[in-house]
C-alpha cells in the first residue's frame, strides 16, 4: 500500500523545497483509486522550514476517500506541527467514515441501501450545499448520479460501458427533486427505488475546508493540503508570501502548465485525464453528465476553480467540466464575484479569468487567453 501511495503522489502533487522556483503543490484531477482500503496515514516527516517565524516544517501523506492526500504545515516546534498533522489525519478518517459509499456503515451507504436515514451535521450541511449548487448550475452538478457512476464501474473499478437502454432506465433515478430532505431533523429519503447519492464531487472540498478550521484551532501560522485534485491554502507562508500552486498539464501528468500564486483559498481542479478506462480504443472518464448518463463530452480537459470556500470550489469545478468551455465562461460572467477559474481545452490551450492575470505565470508557453467580463 505504501508503494501505491508514493507512486500516486508523484502524479498528483509536486512538493519542492522553499528555495526552488517551482510550485509547492499542483492542483490536478484526482488520481484513480488504488483500492477500497481503509484510510492509511504515512509517517510525518520534519524538516527545517527556512523561516524564523515558524522554523519547523511537517509533511505527511495519506490515502483516504479513494485518493492520495498530502499535508504540509509550519510550526514553532515539532509538537505544534505534529499535532496539526495528527488532527488532520483524524478528521479525514472521521469524514471518510461518514461519506464513503463503499464503507457499509457510513451514512451514505446506509441511505443508498435502504432509501432513508438521518444525517449527521456534516452530511446534512453537505447535502444542503449540494442541492443549492445543483440549482445554481441548472443541474450540471448532481449528487444523485450514483446509479450511473455505479453502472459505469467507477465505484468498484469493475469498468463497464452501459447500453443505451440501461442508461435510459437509470436516468429517471438521478433527479435531485426526488431527494427529500428535512433540514431541521436531518432526515433524508429517496423517492424511487435504486436511487443513490454520491458526494464524490464535493466531499473532498468540504474536507479541505474542515482542515482549515483545524489548522486555525491548532494555531499554526500557515500550511496547505492537497486531497487528490483539491489544493487548499491555510493563510500564507510564514514570511507572509504567497504559496505557488501548479496547475497540472492534462497531456503530461508529471508536468504543469503554469503556476497560480495565492493564500487563504481553495484551488481545485476537475479533469478527465486520470480517472478513466479504455474500451475498444475509446477512453471513458469518470465525470458523468447527468443529462446523458455518459461521460461529459465537450472540448475541456480540466477546469480549475479558485475561491475562498473549498466546498463551493469542488462542486463548481465538476459542474464547469460538464458545462463545457462556452457555457462555463457564460456561467462565470454571471457569477464573476464568486470565483476565478482556469480552463484547459483538449488542445492544451489555457483560458483564465481577469482576476488571475497578475497571479498566474505560464510555464514555457504563450500567455493565456483572458475572458472578458459579461455585459
Amino acid at each position: 500500500m505504501k508503494k501505491q501511495v508514493t507512486a500516486l503522489l508523484c502524479l498528483s502533487l509536486l512538493v519542492l523545497p522553499a528555495c526552488n522556483a517551482g510550485p509547492e503543490a499542483t492542483s490536478s484531477s484526482e488520481p484513480a483509486p488504488t483500492s477500497e482500503a481503509a484510510p492509511q496515514a504515512m509517517p510525518i516527516e520534519y524538516s527545517d522550514s527556512g523561516y524564523s517565524e515558524a522554523p519547523v516544517q511537517a509533511d505527511a501523506d495519506m490515502y483516504a476517500m479513494d485518493t492520495v492526500m498530502h499535508f504540509r504545515v509550519y510550526g514553532r516546534d515539532k509538537a505544534q506541527a505534529g499535532k496539526a498533522i495528527e488532527d488532520a489525519f483524524a478528521e479525514i478518517k472521521r469524514l471518510d467514515a461518514l461519506m464513503s459509499t463503499n464503507q457499509k456503515q457510513s451514512e451514505l451507504a446506509i441511505l443508498n441501501r435502504t432509501g432513508t436515514t438521518t444525517l449527521s451535521k456534516d452530511n446534512a450541511y453537505l447535502l444542503k450545499r449540494a442541492m443549492e449548487i445543483n440549482a445554481q448550475t441548472d443541474g450540471h452538478f448532481n449528487i444523485a448520479v450514483y446509479p450511473l457512476v455505479k453502472a459505469w464501474g467507477f465505484t468498484t473499478q469493475k469498468y463497464n460501458v452501459p447500453s443505451e437502454e440501461t442508461l435510459a432506465e437509470l436516468l429517471p433515478l438521478t433527479e435531485v427533486k426526488d431527494v427529500h430532505f428535512d433540514e431541521k431533523s436531518g432526515k433524508v429519503s429517496l423517492a424511487k427505488k435504486n436511487m443513490g447519492l454520491d458526494f464524490g464531487g464535493i466531499a473532498k472540498g468540504y474536507a479541505s475546508q474542515r482542515l482549515m478550521d483545524i489548522f486555525k484551532e491548532d494555531g499554526i501560522p500557515g500550511g496547505l493540503v492537497t486531497l487528490g485534485g483539491n489544493t487548499q491554502l491555510y493563510r500564507s507562508k510564514p514570511d507572509g508570501s504567497d504559496f505557488a500552486v501548479g496547475v497540472q498539464n492534462p497531456q503530461d501528468v508529471e508536468d504543469y502548465v503554469g503556476v497560480i500564486r495565492g493564500s487563504d483559498e481553495a484551488i481545485i481542479t476537475s479533469g478527465i485525464y486520470q480517472r478513466f478506462f479504455e474500451r475498444d480504443g475509446k477512453k471513458y472518464h469518470h465525470i458523468i453528465d447527468p443529462a446523458t448518463g455518459a461521460p461529459a463530452d465537450n472540448t475541456l480537459s480540466s477546469a480549475t476553480v479558485i475561491c475562498q470556500d473549498g466546498t463551493t470550489a469542488d462542486a463548481l469545478a465538476t459542474a464547469l467540466m460538464i458545462m463545457g468551455r462556452d457555457e462555463a465562461i457564460a456561467f462565470w460572467q454571471k457569477n464573476a464575484d464568486r470565483f476565478e477559474m482556469l480552463l484547459i481545452d483538449k488542445d492544451n490551450n489555457v483560458t483564465i479569468t481577469p482576476g488571475l492575470q497578475d497571479r498566474y505565470t505560464p510555464k514555457d508557453r504563450p500567455a493565456p487567453e483572458v475572458i472578458a467580463h459579461g455585459a
